[in-house]
């Protein structure tokens, strides 16, 4: 819950989003007109966004600009040194860093060669099958085209102690959901194994890669990967929205993703992006660009119009932005746009998004970031006033998108989440020790449920930031109210997380032997039988370990799910 000043900020969200601060005209003469400022001020309010980021540049012009409030409780303003986490946009850095290895001479590698197979790289790598195991490449995993299903849950519920490399080994253990190289199919653990890819090239961690050849090189001072120490800086608290509540919700203490950085954990602010920007549009000139990988790769992707090189097909699904995707290629989407080749792609994490725009035949850039309100609608926010900016900045047209039609198109915050639990109740459970256990998953990892004695309720648990109490549908099916901030993500909000135990998996014991997880978008089930850390045992072994969770003390399960 958010406090009362957090609140009373939000009721009155169109006099904090006047806290308005013009940081960096420095170059040009160009500025934000009263009309383009009143269209975002319009958008941030009826998106419920606390604040906002936003840097453009347009051929040798540069500006900069801060909306509202990167922290709702003390009134601390967005400014040019503001920290936002980039979320999905850190996939363009991986990729950037991949193509300075893969030109680094001193490195055991073949130049610039998109297409090397990961098992030349990694001799531990495996996937589904032994085709995928032998084929697949590099180009492969960052334009999403492997055909395996997507797992985040595990990245949202918090990795304990298990390394990258680790983690990769795993995704073995990813099924197939489409054919190999027939249809686009985002995928983040598969950019943590592009992560991990270049670590084993670099022979270095991602991390460090990322700082010596990508901000170091060029001079991005402020940019940095998640840590603990980030969030007492100058960094943008991220929010999401209660729409029931009419409150936001500070939800920082969910942003570690780790294992999975490569894949979205970048923070930076606007005096940085905006010398990422420069260099992305310079890629594109064959005279300033000196990064021979990294600019053929965008002049490829630029230029792929028959689908051929570095592309993966992909329809874009009817959204309100006017523009065809039909593409995605090594970290971006590429599309067309009133009949200009654009290059762009969004990222969205814990209450962050953001958003870059390329059309780099009018040298044209642009970035914004915001703190909240979390899920599609700060996407949404972003891409109205992007696509206003472009049109009324860079190319001087009509938008498609004014002051009128902003927050109907498509209308803000349409959904209202189901609250499944209301009137269920977790009490007067009969033979809990059916439920009681640990049940694990090869990808996600292990969920423990436990009885609570005194209250007579039974509690699950997994990784490291999801813990709840289970209420009763039925003997078999139960839904979890979430404890804790994560019980605001988009994906398990409103009681949305159901546990479905297989009555024809009880054991000998009259133990139930499998769970499925299911939750708005997906549902993966959990067994006795899989240990994350060592991830099949056999059955004595499980009986043991059962026999062991039975005769424990209950009282040491309450106090492991009163940690944290």
């Amino acid at each position: 819950m958010a406090d009362e000043q957090g609140g009373s900020c939000l009721r009155t969200l169109s006099f904090c989003i006047l806290a308005i601060n013009i940081f960096s005209l420095a170059v040009g003469h160009k500025s934000i007109s009263e009309e383009m400022d009143e269209f975002i001020k319009t958008v941030m309010e009826c998106r419920k966004v606390p604040g906002l980021t936003l840097t453009v540049v347009l051929d040798k012009t540069e500006l900069s600009q801060g909306y509202g409030l990167s922290d709702v409780k003390t009134g601390r303003k967005v400014d040019d040194e503001t920290l936002f986490c980039i979320g999905s946009l850190t996939k363009s850095f991986t990729t950037a860093l991949l193509a300075d290895l893969l030109v680094d001479n001193n490195l055991n590698i073949r130049s610039c060669d998109w297409d090397i197979k990961l098992k030349e790289i990694l001799q531990h790598f495996q996937s589904a099958d032994d085709y995928r195991t032998s084929e697949m490449t590099l180009k492969d995993i960052l334009t999403h085209r492997s055909g395996l299903e997507s797992i985040d849950f595990g990245i949202h519920v918090g990795y304990p102690t298990i390394t990258r490399e680790q983690l990769c080994r795993k995704l073995k253990h990813l099924k197939e959901s489409h054919l190999f190289r027939d249809q686009f199919s985002y995928n983040n653990l598969l950019y943590m194994l592009a992560g991990h890819v270049a670590e084993v090239i670099g022979n270095d961690t991602w991390e460090h890669l990322i700082q010596t050849r990508i901000f170091d090189k060029y001079n991005m001072v402020s940019s940095a990967v998640y840590e603990d120490s980030l969030m007492a800086k100058n960094t943008a608290i991220p929010y999401i929205y209660d729409s029931i509540e009419d409150e936001l919700h500070d939800v920082q203490n969910l942003t570690k993703m780790y294992p999975a950085d490569p894949a979205g954990s970048i923070f930076t602010n606007s005096k940085d992006m905006k010398i990422w920007l420069s260099h992305l549009l310079s890629l594109f000139d064959e005279h300033l660009a000196s990064e021979y990988c990294h600019r053929t790769t965008f002049n490829k992707v630029i230029t792929a119009s028959d689908y051929g090189d570095v592309f993966q097909k992909y329809k874009a699904p009817e959204l309100d932005v006017k523009y065809h995707a039909c593409g995605y290629a090594l970290g971006w989407f590429v599309s067309n746009y009133k009949g200009y080749e654009i290059i762009t792609h969004n990222g969205d994490i814990y209450g962050y998004s953001s958003l870059i725009v390329l059309i780099p035949s009018i040298k044209f850039a642009l970035y914004g970031n915001t703190n909240g309100p979390g899920g599609e609608e700060g996407i949404i926010a972003l891409q109205q006033i992007a696509y206003y900016m472009l049109d009324v900045f860079a190319l001087h047209e009509t938008p498609w998108t004014n002051m009128s039609t902003a927050c109907a198109h498509p209308m803000a915050f349409p959904y209202n989440y189901t609250d499944a639990l209301v009137g269920k109740s977790g009490h007067g459970i009969l033979n809990p020790e059916r439920y009681t256990g640990i049940y694990g998953h090869p990808i996600i990892g292990d969920m423990t449920i436990a009885y609570i004695k005194d209250e007579d309720v039974l509690m699950c648990r997994m990784g490291y930031k999801f813990k709840g109490y289970m209420l009763r549908e039925s003997d078999n099916m139960f839904f979890v109210s979430p404890d804790g901030v994560i019980k605001y993500l988009y994906e398990i909000r409103g009681g949305q997380v159901g546990l479905f135990f297989d009555n024809t998996t009880l054991t000998e014991e009259g133990l139930f032997e499998n769970v499925t997880l299911k939750f708005s978008i997906a549902g993966y089930e959990f067994s006795r039988r899989i240990r994350f850390s060592n991830e099949v045992i056999n059955s004595s072994s499980r009986l043991s370990d059962v026999s062991w969770v039975f005769l424990f003390p209950v009282v040491v399960f309450y106090s492991v799910f009163d940690k944290n």
